[in-house]
């Protein structure tokens, strides 16, 4: 189970133990492997869920998330530091270092001067 409840701005995430509401500003990035989404929220608290990212990029795309690598979707609100590089880095609030592919580098810029 995984909605969004627009106007409530929170997201519903299942789990192995049922589910979670979680608010959508507390997303500090959310990444994917296969058929798995794990969510990396503000509080340090870690969902997978058994839905793919692309499924979450689709809820998301209205709110300040950007899709930075093919396994990578972060929220723009708690960027901390871009690292230069090929395609470069997103240094996160919670100290984690996001990868940004080349093809995706000129969006996210664009998309992060958005939201400053």
């Amino acid at each position: 189970m995984a909605e969004m409840k627009t106007g409530f701005q929170k997201i519903v995430l299942s789990d192995a133990n049922g589910f979670n509401v979680v608010l959508i500003e507390d997303i500090i990035r959310c990444e994917g492997e296969k058929n798995y989404t794990t969510f990396h929220l503000a509080n340090g608290q870690k969902i997978t869920t058994t839905k793919s990212l692309i499924e979450f990029e689709r809820m998301l795309t209205d709110s300040s998330f950007v899709r930075v690598y093919k396994s990578h979707l972060i929220n723009l609100k708690h960027v901390k530091a871009y690292k230069k590089g090929k395609g470069g880095e997103a240094v996160m609030i919670d100290g984690s270092v996001v990868p940004i592919s080349r093809d995706k580098k000129h969006l996210f810029i664009e998309e992060l001067k958005k939201h400053l």
